[in-house]
């Protein structure tokens, strides 16, 4: 009996140790499968990130869009004796965007911050503008 009881024991620790270690054991397979899902999750930022690359792309164009816009605005503003500041259409313009931003589904606070930014290089642009 206790011969047995021996036996199974050091069955136990020879063999458990190599389970344990074999590919097909539940950590070795934790591992691989760790491992493919990270490679997954990269892939997948990747492409997640190169998307945001190409609309950070488009918004660049937009924004050079409207800059060449505010420039012909510039040249009318200059022929008219008519000031660069319009507190007017800048409250109108506030007022728009916040409710544009709340239809769209974006803070309208990252609105507001996003289109004064604007504002202050269009401003500077449309002075280049009328300074040449």
């Amino acid at each position: 009996m206790k011969y047995l009881f021996m036996k199974k024991r050091l069955l136990a620790l020879c063999i458990v140790p190599l389970l344990a270690a074999s590919p097909l054991s539940a950590e070795g397979v934790k591992k691989e499968n760790t491992q493919e899902i990270l490679l997954d999750s990269k892939k997948e930022l990747d492409e997640l990130r190169h998307e945001i690359d190409e609309i950070h792309g488009d918004l660049f164009d937009l924004i050079r869009k409207r800059f060449e816009i505010v420039k012909r605005i510039a040249k009318i503003k200059q022929d008219n004796n008519l000031p660069i500041y319009d507190p007017l259409r800048e409250e109108v313009l506030f007022e728009n965007i916040k409710k544009l931003a709340e239809k769209k589904g974006l803070d309208p606070q990252l609105a507001k911050i996003l289109l004064r930014t604007i504002l202050v290089f269009s401003k500077k642009e449309m002075q280049e503008v009328i300074k040449d």
